[in-house]
C-alpha cells in the first residue's frame, strides 16, 4: 500500500499546553526599558513607604497603650529604643555623611537619660538635672522645630521619639516605676520573671526624693550641661572643621538664607 504524501511545509506546530501558555504570559517584561525601570523603582519605593508607615503606626499605638495601661514600662521602652535606634541612626547618618548631626543636643540628653535609668536610678541629684533637660528643652523642641510624626518615614518617627520618650520615661520613672524595675539589676530581674510567666514587676514605687539644693540641680546643673555641650559643638563644627561640615548649624543658616 502506497503511503500518502506529506507536505512538510504544512506540518502543524507543536500543541501548547495551558501551563506553557500561562508561563509565557508571566514572563517579566524587558527590564532594559526605561519605563519598566521607573515603574519598578516606584513600586519598590511604595513598598518601603508602606512598611515604614506600618512600623510608625505600630510605634504610635504601642506608645499610647503603654502610657495608658502600663506607665511603669515607659523607662524600659526608652532603654530598648535607645539600644536599638541609636546605633541604627549612627549607621544611617554615617552612610549619608551626616555624622555631625549626631552631636546635636538631643543625643546628649538621650544618652544622659539612658545612663541615669540604667546605672544611677536612685541618684536624686542626677535625676533632677536629667528630668529638667528631658522635660524641658528636648520636649519643647518638638514644638519649636515643628517636628511632625510622619508614619511613612522612619527618620521622622525616630526623631519624634528621641524628643518625646526621654521626658515620658523620666516622668514615669519618678511616679510609676516600682523598685523591682529600676536600674540594670531590676531590668535583668524583670526579664527573668518574664521568662517565668510573670509580667508585673515586683516592688513598690519609692517615695519621691529631692536633692538638697533644688535650684542648683534643676536650673544651674542643666544650664552647665548645655553650656559644656555648646562649647564642644562650637569647637568641633566651627573651629576644627571651620563650618564646612554638614551639621544642624549650617542647615539652619542655609534655611534662613533661602
Amino acid at each position: 500500500m502506497a503511503r500518502k504524501a506529506m507536505h512538510v511545509g504544512h506540518q502543524p506546530g507543536p500543541v501548547q499546553s495551558p501551563c506553557d501558555a500561562a508561563k509565557a504570559r508571566k514572563k517579566a517584561p524587558d527590564s532594559s526599558c526605561p519605563a519598566v525601570q521607573q515603574a519598578c523603582r516606584t513600586l519598590a519605593a511604595a513598598k518601603e513607604e508602606t512598611r515604614h508607615y506600618a512600623a510608625g503606626l505600630l510605634a504610635y499605638g504601642g506608645l499610647l497603650f503603654a502610657a495608658g495601661a502600663a506607665a511603669w514600662s515607659l523607662p524600659l521602652l526608652f532603654v530598648v529604643f535607645t539600644a536599638v535606634c541609636m546605633p541604627w541612626r549612627a549607621v544611617s547618618f554615617y552612610r549619608q555623611k551626616w555624622v555631625f548631626f549626631l552631636i546635636d543636643f538631643c543625643y546628649f540628653v538621650n544618652i544622659a537619660t539612658a545612663v541615669f535609668l540604667v546605672f544611677l536610678p536612685n541618684n536624686a541629684k542626677l535625676e533632677a538635672m536629667v528630668y529638667a533637660l528631658a522635660d524641658g528643652p528636648i520636649a519643647g523642641a518638638l514644638v519649636a522645630w515643628q517636628c511632625p510624626w510622619v508614619f511613612g518615614s522612619g527618620e521622622h518617627t525616630v526623631s519624634v521619639l528621641m524628643h518625646l520618650l526621654p521626658g515620658l520615661a523620666m516622668f514615669a520613672h519618678r511616679h510609676f516605676t516600682p523598685s523591682g524595675l529600676r536600674g540594670w539589676r531590676g531590668i535583668a530581674q524583670h526579664a527573668a520573671h518574664l521568662l517565668q510567666g510573670h509580667s508585673t514587676p515586683t516592688g513598690t514605687v519609692p517615695p519621691l526624693a529631692y536633692p538638697a539644693l533644688k535650684l542648683l540641680w534643676l536650673v544651674a546643673a542643666p544650664l552647665l550641661f548645655y553650656s559644656v555641650w555648646q562649647l564642644l559643638y562650637f569647637v568641633i563644627v566651627r573651629v576644627l572643621y571651620d563650618g564646612g561640615a554638614e551639621s544642624a548649624h549650617n542647615y539652619n543658616i542655609s534655611s534662613k538664607g533661602s
